[in-house]
């Protein structure tokens, strides 16, 4: 899968990051949730990979970094666009299962820590946490153990 998107110096450095744990943090309007999507979608271009994204709330998740993914805003463009240059869908999305799987990839799951249970079990390939600094320790270390 081609990202569309040209990234900034210290997108592209998070974007290549190949260690467990990755923070990438910087001022309003730094373009980091764009990042997290693209580094995200990434992983979930690989055909069976089932990727986590995940806020403190699902509602706050919702109103901005799945807007990023799926719509973006006035300056950018989704990071996923619907349609791909031959206006075949790039993707399903089951809004009722919070669930996006990538056409020919994986799939993205995604989350608030609100309801605890979302999680369970779930194995990921990946999580994405926009505003880490919104998570307890608790909670940080259950996604760890995912």
């Amino acid at each position: 899968m081609v990202i569309p998107l040209r990234l900034l110096p210290k997108q592209h450095q998070f974007f290549q990051a190949t260690e467990r744990e990755v923070l990438f943090s910087g001022a309003y309007g730094g373009a980091k949730s764009t990042a997290l999507c693209v580094k995200l979608l990434r992983h979930a271009a690989e055909p069976g990979n089932y990727v986590g994204m995940v806020r403190k709330t699902s509602r706050s998740l919702k109103s901005t970094t799945l807007k990023t993914l799926l719509e973006g805003d006035i300056s950018m463009p989704a990071v996923l666009p619907a349609q791909d240059e031959n206006g075949e869908p790039m993707y399903v999305h089951n809004r009722g299962l919070q669930e996006i799987r990538i056409n020919r990839g994986g799939t993205i799951y995604y989350f608030g820590l609100d309801d605890p249970e979302k999680i369970g079990s779930t194995a990921f390939g990946a999580v994405g946490v926009e505003e880490a600094t919104e998570l307890s320790e608790r909670e940080w270390l259950k996604l760890l153990g995912r």
